[in-house]
């Protein structure tokens, strides 16, 4: 949202400078610009922190599920299986 907030502000802004405008307004207009680019560039961090917590705890649930089924399961499921396929699984 904050990345179309800046190509909406930012063609807000370069219609008023066909116009004459102080160099107040100018730099109010790039401080506007300025705080929703910074706001962006937080939000993507915060995206991307949470991305890779949720990541995390599903992989570890997951994990940790395998294992006591793994654990949990009769020893005729061990010759039916090779070891390397229960590795690799656990490797994913």
């Amino acid at each position: 949202i904050l990345g179309v907030m800046s190509n909406v502000w930012l063609s807000i802004w370069t219609g008023k400078a066909k116009s004459a405008t102080s160099q107040a307004e100018q730099q109010h207009d790039l401080g506007i610009y300025a705080a929703i680019g910074l706001g962006n560039g937080i939000a993507n961090c915060m995206q991307s922190l949470l991305l890779t917590v949720c990541a995390l705890t599903a992989s570890r649930l997951i994990h940790s599920k395998m294992l006591a089924r793994i654990l949990a399961s009769p020893l005729s499921f061990f010759d039916l299986s090779p070891t390397g396929r229960i590795m690799n699984r656990f490797l994913q």
